[in-house]
């Protein structure tokens, strides 16, 4: 996993796109339950999905913000 993290890292960077996500419906999981299957993977739960599955192997996970921009 380092290797591939090294691949894709980008010095200086301040933020880190793990994704996308739809408003929750039509089949949608939505933004909230997305961020939840998110994070319960880092707690070592199974994954929802696999999207910024690497970011837990950075150190002090503990200190990352989760934001949002809305688009239309």
């Amino acid at each position: 996993p380092a290797e591939a993290i090294l691949a894709e890292w980008v010095d200086g960077a301040d933020i880190l796109y793990v994704g996308k996500a739809g408003p929750g419906s039509k089949g949608n999981r939505g933004l909230r339950n997305q961020i939840k299957e998110f994070l319960d993977f880092g707690r070592g739960l199974p994954p929802g999905h696999w999207d910024g599955r690497l970011i837990w192997q950075l150190t002090h996970t503990d200190e990352l913000i989760i934001a949002w921009k809305e688009v239309p």
